[in-house]
């Protein structure tokens, strides 16, 4: 997997990038236009959102951010699955950043559990819009765009309801019961597609031991939301053991926000 990393460091840098970007003119977004992808549908439809995503900034003659991503574009178009953008990288407030963590990370989970084979499409609207919002933030004078692009990603995604179990445990806690009850509320009154039921573990153990863990959490919850009312027909299992850890949050091998079952709203 490649990653282009955009890294803001002093003014003067940044300063001498943009000319050098400037110089470069819309060449990257050109290349792009006549550049096909070759790596499935996710390619190509990351390509296509990042392709329309440049031309906004060209019409805002923004060439920077234009041949930025562009750049991102033809890597996508090669099956280099570029990640979406982390706001670190970007001139934004420290304060500004912590709403982006959870929605990045809820992304970037969805993304590593298939989205992108199972919702091509739907997924590579999500990252764009996210990378939207970053870029708009930096910006942080449009606030039209602003929300424009945030609310974009939010409507790409699922809704995502974490469950959370002790170490090597599969049973559902009265708090977490509590949580289902509201997933299976909401359903009732707000009915999606289906409910993808994931079961996750931490780390500790071997990977068949965790595999089996795993479904026992995921069982426990589609049970659950059985008794809720959800028709069984509306629930689909995945299972992914230990191979999914959640992304930044933390290296400990116990850690609990890896001992979980996922329930995405689609």
């Amino acid at each position: 997997m490649t990653i282009l990393s955009r890294n803001h460091g002093s003014l003067l840098i940044y300063l001498a990038v943009t000319t050098l970007l400037t110089a470069c003119g819309t060449s990257k977004y050109e290349e792009l236009q006549t550049t096909d992808a070759t790596a499935g549908e996710f390619s190509k439809a990351l390509k296509q959102e990042y392709s329309v995503f440049a031309k906004s900034e060209i019409a805002q003659y923004d060439w920077p951010d234009q041949h930025y991503i562009a750049t991102k574009g033809l890597l996508a178009a090669k099956g280099a699955q570029p990640l979406p953008e982390d706001p670190k990288n970007w001139n934004i407030k420290r304060s500004d950043r912590r709403e982006f963590v959870q929605p990045r990370d809820d992304l970037i989970h969805w993304l590593n559990t298939d989205a992108r084979f199972k919702e091509p499409v739907r997924s590579a609207k999500a990252q764009a819009s996210f990378d939207c919002w970053v870029e708009q933030k930096e910006e942080n004078w449009q606030i039209k765009h602003i929300n424009s692009c945030k609310q974009g990603m939010a409507f790409a995604m699922p809704i995502i309801t974490q469950i959370k179990f002790a170490f090597d445990r599969s049973d559902i806690t009265a708090a977490s019961l509590e949580r289902l009850r509201k997933v299976a509320l909401d359903w009732r009154h707000n009915p999606g597609k289906f409910l993808a039921v994931q079961g996750h573990t931490d780390q500790v153990g071997s990977k068949l031991y965790n595999y089996a863990l795993s479904k026992r959490r995921a069982e426990a919850v589609k049970m659950s939301l059985l008794a809720f009312g959800i028709p069984e027909e509306q629930i689909y299992t995945e299972l992914w053991g230990k191979t999914r850890p959640r992304a930044e949050l933390s290296d400990e091998s116990h850690d609990q926000s890896n001992r979980r079952v996922e329930i995405l709203k689609y």
